[in-house]
């Protein structure tokens, strides 16, 4: 079953790659608060299948608009609305 993941800590926190390490391949990533700081470290580590999503909000707050768009490739962007529509299409989440 498919798994949104609501990661809010940085890549020095322990969470973070345990989070990481619990991502399967139908699942989805959220970046929220500290959780961008990892926009970089994430767009390395997961695979292709895996749908990350960064939170506007706190990418301008922590001056990341610039990295999350260069990874647009890989990264959506959302706002908030945004996050309620990922939320919503996953039946089950969990948040770090």
């Amino acid at each position: 079953m498919a798994r949104l993941h609501i990661l809010n800590k940085p890549p020095s926190h322990p969470r973070f790659k345990a989070c990481l390490a619990g991502i399967g391949p139908s699942d989805a990533i959220v970046l929220i608060e500290h959780g961008v700081i990892g926009i970089r470290a994430l767009t390395e580590q997961v695979g292709n299948d895996v749908k990350v999503y960064a939170l506007e909000a706190d990418l301008e707050a922590r001056g990341l608009q610039a990295v999350a768009s260069a990874a647009s490739d890989t990264i959506s962007i959302i706002d908030y609305r945004g996050m309620v529509d990922v939320a919503a299409a996953y039946p089950d989440s969990v948040s770090w």
